[in-house]
C-alpha cells in the first residue's frame, strides 16, 4: 500500500513565514521614516531589487544562476531547477552618509525587508513554481532649503524662511510565476509581477518672522499594475574539465502602465482647515533587458557576470514627478548596471566535510548607471563592493546567509551629492522535502 504522507515538520516552516510576514508588516509600517538617499526623491524612487541571499554576495546580478540550494527570483527559468520546496527571508540595514562637499555631512540609517521568497517543484527538476514579495522602489528623505523674500514685511524688509522637502513610501512587487526544462539543456519561464504602493511628498515652508503662517502642500500618488517578464537558460557540460558547467540566462521584461490618483492638500501646519483636490494619474515604466553568465566547476566554484539594461528615457508620467516634467526627458537616463562575482564552496557536496568548508564564501561588484539625472546633465552612478556568508545549520536544507555591501552614489560637483552607504543583510533559507512517496505495510 502506497499513501502519500509529509515528510516535513510543517510547523517549523510556518513560523517561519510568519517570522518573515511579521518583518514584512514592519517594513510596510516603517516606510514614514525619512532616513534614504536625497536621490531617492526623483522619478519613482530609488530602484530596489533582491533576487537571492547567493546573488547579493555575488554583485547582484544571478541572471545565470539556477541552484538546488536556493530561489532565486532573478530569471524565472531558473524555478525548473527545483528539488525542495524552499521559503527565504531576510532584513537589511543601510547606513548612509550624505556629503554636499561642503562641511555639511548627514548620517542616516534604516532597516527594510529584502524580500520573502517561497519555492516548490511541481515536478523535480523538471517544473516549479516561484512566489516571492520584495520591495521594487524606495523614497525616503528630508531636504531643507535656506531662502529670502524681498521687501515682503511692511517695513520692506526681506523675510527669511525654509523649505523643507519630506518625503516617503515606495513601491512594492508580488511576483509568482512558473519555470520548466525543455531537455537537459534549456529551460523557460514566466512570471508576473503585481506592483503596488504609495509616493508621498510634502512641502513645508516656515518663516523666522511669526507674522507669516507657516504652509503645507502634500502630494500622495498611490499607484499599481502588472508586468510580465519571460526568461530563458540554458547549459554546457564538460566544457574545459570533467564536472563542470556553463550557463547563459536572458530576461526581457515588458512595459506596463500603473495607473491610480494623486491626492494634493494644502494647507498651514498650525491649522486643521486645508483644501484637498484628487487626480488621476498614470506611469509607464519602460521594457527591461538582462543577460548574465554562470560557471560552476566541481560544485564547488561559481563565477558569474551580469548586465542589465533598463531604457528609462522612454518613461512617461500624466503627472509631474520630481525630476520629472510630463512630455519631457530631461532628468531621465537609460540605465546600465554591471556585476560580476565568485562564490567557493570548499566542500563541494560533501555533507561529511568540517564545518567551515560547508561555509560558502561570496565576493562580488557592480557598477550601476542610474536612471536620473537631477540636473539634466550629469548622471548619477553608483559603483560598490559585495561579500557573504552562507552558513549551515543543525537542520539539513537550512542556511543563514549574511550579506555585505559598501560604495558610492552620485558626486560632490555641480551642486549634487555624493552617498557613500554600508548595507547589511541577514537571511533564511531553508528547504525540506514536503511531500514524498513511501510504502507502508
Amino acid at each position: 500500500m502506497t499513501k502519500r504522507i509529509m515528510n516535513v515538520s510543517i510547523f517549523k516552516s510556518l513560523c517561519a513565514i510568519a517570522v518573515v510576514a511579521l518583518f514584512m508588516v514592519q517594513d510596510l509600517t516603517a516606510q514614514s521614516v525619512r532616513a534614504g538617499s536625497v536621490y531617492s526623491r526623483f522619478g519613482i524612487g530609488e530602484i530596489q531589487a533582491f533576487h537571492s541571499s547567493q546573488a547579493a554576495g555575488m554583485g547582484g546580478g544571478g541572471y545565470a544562476l539556477s541552484s538546488g540550494r536556493y530561489k532565486t527570483f532573478a530569471n524565472p527559468a531558473s524555478w525548473s531547477n527545483q528539488l525542495l520546496t524552499g521559503v527565504a527571508g531576510g532584513l537589511s540595514y543601510e547606513g548612509l552618509t550624505i556629503d554636499d562637499g561642503s562641511s555639511d555631512v548627514s548620517r542616516v540609517g534604516s532597516g527594510s525587508l529584502n524580500s520573502i521568497q517561497f519555492g516548490f517543484p511541481i515536478k523535480e527538476r523538471r517544473i516549479g513554481v516561484g512566489l516571492s514579495f520584495a520591495p521594487f522602489t524606495r523614497v525616503g528623505y528630508d531636504i531643507r532649503l535656506l531662502d529670502q523674500l524681498d521687501g515682503s514685511t511692511a517695513t520692506g524688509d526681506s523675510a527669511n524662511y525654509t523649505i523643507d522637502y519630506l518625503g516617503n513610501g515606495g513601491l512594492h512587487s508580488f511576483t509568482s510565476g512558473l519555470g520548466f526544462a525543455v531537455g537537459e539543456r534549456l529551460s523557460f519561464g514566466i512570471s508576473s509581477d503585481f506592483i503596488f504602493g504609495l509616493l508621498e511628498e510634502s512641502r513645508e515652508t516656515n518663516f523666522v518672522d511669526p507674522s507669516f503662517s507657516p504652509t503645507r502642500l502634500t502630494q500622495a500618488t498611490r499607484l499599481s499594475g502588472l508586468r510580465a517578464t519571460i526568461g530563458a537558460q540554458g547549459n554546457l557540460s564538460n566544457v574545459a574539465k570533467d564536472g563542470d558547467r556553463l550557463t547563459a540566462g536572458i530576461t526581457f521584461t515588458t512595459p506596463t502602465t500603473l495607473n491610480g490618483n494623486r491626492t494634493n492638500v494644502f494647507g498651514t501646519t498650525q491649522d486643521r482647515d486645508t483644501l484637498g483636490t484628487s487626480i488621476d494619474a498614470s506611469v509607464s515604466l519602460p521594457i527591461g533587458f538582462a543577460a548574465g553568465l554562470g560557471y560552476t566547476v566541481d560544485s564547488r566554484w561559481v563565477l558569474v557576470s551580469d548586465l542589465v539594461y533598463q531604457p528609462w528615457t522612454n518613461f512617461e508620467s500624466q503627472t509631474s514627478l520630481p525630476g520629472y516634467t510630463p512630455g519631457s526627458t530631461v532628468g531621465l537616463r537609460d540605465r546600465i548596471r554591471l556585476s560580476a562575482g565568485a562564490e567557493v564552496l570548499p566542500a563541494g557536496r560533501d555533507v561529511f566535510a568540517p564545518y567551515w568548508e560547508r561555509v560558502a564564501y561570496r565576493l562580488g561588484f557592480f557598477y550601476d548607471q542610474g536612471y536620473i539625472s537631477p540636473d539634466g546633465v550629469n548622471d548619477v552612478n553608483t559603483i560598490g563592493i559585495t561579500a557573504g556568508l552562507s552558513v549551515p545549520m543543525g537542520v539539513p536544507g537550512t542556511r543563514v546567509d549574511i550579506t555585505t555591501e559598501v560604495g558610492r552614489r552620485g558626486q560632490t560637483q555641480n551642486g549634487l551629492v555624493r552617498d557613500t552607504f554600508f548595507k547589511f543583510g541577514l537571511n533564511l533559507n531553508i528547504g525540506e522535502r514536503w511531500f514524498v512517496k513511501r510504502k507502508l505495510g
